[in-house]
């Protein structure tokens, strides 16, 4: 099984690195996330920050202040301000020494180990170490559905050497020549940052990585990952701003026909009233009628009945 420790370093302007630093943040509380983070592993990350900062993120804050008052001078919009390695061990060798050791005595001495990294890198080109987050809850699923952790910390360093008053990454970027003359094929500056990991982890049983597992195609691109991401957010932001405004407006005509609704429920009930009225006049209006026939009727029944009585009496008293 492969025994490996390496380092994968990526430079950053500000605005690319704030986003970066969120991501890389270990409480994982940020806005941008990584598609093969297993929430439920989150609490074990571990984070560590110079400065007397809570996050590597305010600690480039700072030193973008401290850079201000030691050279009278803002950083420069276009300057790689961040420099950040993602140091990474095989997941086999890990395991085998938590079995050993138990998980969070390796985890403190992995932590501690990459605390004397970053001292390393300062001593060895000057950049202003920043913030350390170990990330224990990335991975992927092999062919047997077992879960392999992606065994990992994100080492931020500001690009800036306040004791030689430079950027050392412009420096650093140099290839340089070989004994001949000829420009290396690749950049031993950069590779000195795989013997400065393998220094620290060589006693663990860690071989050293390759130096393509800084600069080679394979490493993970993630500034183009959170740009991606940023992009994802803004069209999610501009679809929920758009049914927003299209609920917005069914809304409004919702209420407008609500309106016109009401407005005739009432004309119908002033008519349903108007109506009862009408109904109650001409019940009363039949009461009355009926009255008066009735009236009429027993009247004219009563005239009826003295005619008749009168006349009766006329035939009884006629002379014979």
């Amino acid at each position: 099984m492969n025994a490996y420790s390496g380092v994968k370093a990526r430079y950053y302007k500000k605005g690319a690195a704030i986003a970066v630093l969120d991501h890389a943040h270990a409480l994982r509380n940020g806005f941008t996330q990584s598609q093969n983070v297993v929430s439920e592993l989150s609490h074990e990350n571990l984070g560590f920050y110079y400065h007397e900062s809570n996050s590597s993120a305010e600690a480039l804050e700072l030193m973008y202040e401290k850079h201000k008052q030691v050279t009278g001078k803002k950083v420069r919009r276009d300057n790689n301000a961040l420099f950040e390695h993602v140091v990474w061990l095989s997941e086999y060798q890990y395991s085998r020494l938590e079995m050993r050791y138990g998980q969070e005595r390796v985890k403190q001495a992995f932590l501690h180990r990459l605390k004397r990294y970053a001292e390393s890198v300062k001593a060895e080109f000057g950049f202003e170490p920043l913030g350390i987050d170990l990330h224990m809850d990335e991975g992927h699923i092999d062919d047997s559905g077992k879960f392999i952790r992606n065994i990992h910390a994100h080492v931020a360093f500001f690009n800036y050497d306040f004791s030689a008053r430079r950027a050392p990454l412009r420096h650093m970027m140099k290839k340089g020549k070989d004994k001949n003359g000829k420009t290396h094929s690749s950049n031993p500056k950069f590779e000195m940052l795989q013997n400065l990991v393998h220094e620290q982890f060589k006693k663990w049983g860690f071989s050293r990585g390759t130096a393509k597992s800084i600069t080679g195609r394979e490493h993970l691109q993630k500034e183009d990952f959170v740009k991606e991401k940023l992009k994802t957010h803004k069209r999610s932001v501009s679809k929920l701003a758009e049914k927003y405004s299209e609920l917005e407006q069914q809304l409004k005509a919702k209420e407008e026909k609500l309106s016109l609704a009401n407005e005739a429920i009432l004309q119908k009930k002033q008519e349903y009233k108007w109506l009862t009225e009408q109904v109650t006049k001409l019940s009363e209006l039949k009461r009355d009628m009926s009255k008066a026939i009735t009236q009429g009727c027993r009247a004219a029944l009563a005239s009826i009945l003295g005619k008749q009585a009168k006349y009766s009496a006329k035939v009884t008293n006629k002379p014979r």
